[in-house]
């Protein structure tokens, strides 16, 4: 069989959360299945550092994705020209979107409906286009994939789609975090000037985030604190509004308030590492992958009360209402300062990382593409 997919979001260095989930996944599949050959569809040349197997063959697919018509082109044209030249049997594309005239059948992994329910979040320019060309990817795919019973729950309901149809896969922890030094930890934190115990935030930096009520929190939290911690917010500051750095001017804590931006796999992995704690406090998520980088770290993990994170995290990590500040302070409070709670959180996030698996997700999606193509 000739599976086709799209790996667009798949940059060296540059992978968030469907680029991670992408690479991840498909890897494993690939390897796991030299009986068949993959077709990976790039935007732009691909870091040669990459190790796809020989079953795999990189396309690159013009034009490059990185303003909205041009991203409406590649989808709607230039990727049905593409599996129609290497005679696909099926096209899977992770990141929500599938050309509404497909020469193959198709599955669309549709992550979360964060658009739905905040479209305020997004530019105008994308603001009527996610929810229409996701809610066309629904209606035309053979089968849609996502990563939470939350979530598949949600497509239900929004979509008027029917369950049999969505399969959920879940996600996996990332493979950069690994065990690492204290020297490697102790140069991460002399880079971006940390010089105290820190909590860390994970991802990039989004209204969806909750960056604004995290850092009100943080000051509450640190007014009452007898220790200095610093608060580092580590991921794509692109989404930087300006309410969010008015939030960080107007602190009195400004000085402990730490944006890396964008940063490599390694240094992610230190940093997390060498957290005192992990902070994840979204108003919305599909699944959230940094639960899951916690447990494999050993650090306690503050995370949001709704959605899916509730879902994932279960009594694993410390669980607030995202919308209240003053929740937040309290729950950094109990998860720097209270070591037997920690000691308990750590203790029960242990078996996350064996629950929610790359090796388990890669399975479950061959599962469902197996159920496409016989």
């Amino acid at each position: 069989m000739k599976i086709a997919v799209n790996t667009r979001l798949v940059q060296k260095d540059r992978m968030d959360g469907i680029g991670w989930f992408t690479y991840e996944t498909m890897t494993r599949i690939s390897a796991a299945h030299p009986e068949h050959q993959f077709f990976f569809l790039f935007d732009r040349p691909y870091d040669k550092e990459f190790n796809f197997g020989k079953n795999v063959t990189p396309v690159i697919v013009r034009p490059i994705t990185r303003i909205r018509p041009l991203l409406k082109f590649w989808h709607r044209f230039s990727v049905p020209r593409v599996l129609k030249k290497i005679k696909a049997d099926l096209y899977l594309s992770p990141d929500f979107f599938l050309p509404p005239a497909l020469p193959c059948p198709g599955i669309v992994v549709i992550h979360d409906l964060n658009f739905e329910h905040f479209p305020e979040f997004l530019p105008l320019e994308y603001r009527k286009l996610y929810p229409f060309w996701t809610r066309q990817a629904a209606e035309t795919s053979t089968r849609i994939l996502t990563v939470s019973y939350f979530s598949k729950q949600d497509i239900i309901e929004k979509y008027n789609i029917s369950a049999e149809k969505i399969d959920v896969v879940f996600c996996g922890v990332n493979s950069f975090i690994q065990p690492v030094s204290d020297f490697q930890i102790a140069n991460v934190k002399h880079l971006y000037g940390i010089d105290s115990n820190y909590m860390i935030v994970p991802g990039t930096l989004h209204p969806r985030k909750n960056t604004q009520r995290i850092i009100e929190a943080f000051g509450k939290f640190r007014q009452h604190s007898a220790e200095a911690f610093k608060l580092v917010f580590a991921g794509n500051n692109r989404w930087m509004t300006a309410e969010m750095k008015q939030s960080c001017h107007e602190s009195p804590f400004r000085d402990d308030i730490i944006f890396t931006g964008r940063v490599g796999e390694s240094q992610m992995n230190a940093l997390i590492q060498g957290a005192h704690a992990l902070v994840f406090v979204s108003l919305f998520e599909g699944f959230g992958l940094p639960i899951l980088e916690a447990a494999r770290a050993g650090i306690p993990a503050l995370t949001s009360n709704n959605t899916s994170m509730k879902e994932i995290a279960g009594d694993s990590a410390l669980l607030v209402n995202p919308y209240s500040p003053e929740e937040i302070a309290e729950g950094m409070n109990h998860i720097c300062n209270n070591y037997a709670l920690r000691y308990k959180l750590v203790q029960k996030s242990i078996s996350l990382p064996d629950i929610y698996s790359w090796d388990k997700t890669s399975e479950l999606i061959w599962t469902s593409i197996i159920k496409v193509l016989t």
